[in-house]
C-alpha cells in the first residue's frame, strides 16, 4: 500500500499467512519527494527480494509441521530445500532423496526435476566429483530445461555443467539464456563471469561479476 503522509507518501508492505491470518513480514518506509522512476525500481527490487526469502522460509517451515504420508509433490520440495539449506551432508542426502520422491511421484513437476538437478550439482562441485558425476548432473539439468524451457534456472545449471567440463562456448549459451529470460539470475552472471575468464575474456568476466 502507499498513503499519503504528513511530508509525502509512505509506503507499507506486509506478508500474511493465507491460512492462519499470522503476519508474517511487515515494512514501512517514508518515500522522499520527489519520487523518481529509479528510487521505484530499487524499492521493488528489494520488496521483491525481501517476499522471496520471506515466502521461502514460511513454506519450508510450513512443510516441517506436517506428517510424512500428507505431503504432496510441493511440500516434498520445499522439505527438500530446508534439508539442502542445512548445507551439512546428512542434509544434502535426505534432500536428494526428497527430490527423487517428488520426481517419481510426479514425473512432469519442472521444479521437481530442477532441485533434482541442483542438489545433485551442488553436491558434485562441494566434493569436486569426477567428470561423470557432472556429466550426470547435466542431463538431470537439460531434462529440467526440457520440461520447462522458461525457467531462467534450469538454463544456469545447464551453463554451470557445461562449464565444468570445459565446454565454454555452450556454457556461455546456456547462461546468456539464462539471463535473457531472468536478468535477475545472480547465479548465473557469477557464473558466467567464470566462464569468460576461462575463455580468455577476464575484462568481460570482471564485468559481469
Amino acid at each position: 500500500a502507499v498513503r499519503r503522509g504528513l511530508s509525502g507518501l509512505r509506503y507499507i508492505a506486509r506478508l500474511t499467512d493465507g491460512e492462519s491470518g499470522h503476519v508474517l513480514w511487515n515494512h514501512a518506509l517514508d518515500l522522499p519527494h520527489p519520487f523518481t522512476e529509479s528510487l521505484l525500481f530499487d524499492l521493488v527490487s528489494g520488496l521483491v527480494a525481501s517476499l522471496g526469502a520471506r515466502i521461502e522460509n514460511a513454506e519450508q517451515r510450513r512443510v516441517l509441521a506436517k506428517r510424512k504420508e500428507d505431503l504432496d509433490v510441493a511440500d516434498l520440495i520445499w522439505l527438500g530445500r530446508w534439508h539442502y539449506h542445512c548445507f551439512t551432508p546428512d542434509g544434502m542426502s535426505t534432500a536428494r532423496r526428497l527430490f527423487e520422491e517428488a520426481v517419481s511421484t510426479r514425473k512432469d513437476s519442472a521444479d521437481a526435476h530442477l532441485n533434482r538437478a541442483w542438489s545433485v550439482l551442488f553436491e558434485t562441485w562441494r566434493t569436486r566429483g569426477a567428470p561423470e558425476e557432472i556429466r550426470h548432473g547435466l542431463v538431470l539439468a537439460q531434462e529440467a530445461v526440457r520440461i520447462d524451457p522458461l525457467d531462467s534456472r534450469a538454463h544456469f545449471l545447464t551453463g554451470a555443467a557445461e562449464c565444468w567440463l570445459g565446454n565454454t562456448d555452450r556454457a556461455e549459451e546456456q547462461l546468456r539464456h539464462a539471463l535473457d529470460i531472468n536478468p535477475s539470475c545472480f547465479h548465473a552472471y557469477g557464473q558466467l563471469g567464470s566462464v569468460l575468464y576461462l575463455d580468455g575474456r577476464p575484462q568481460e568476466g570482471i564485468e559481469m561479476m
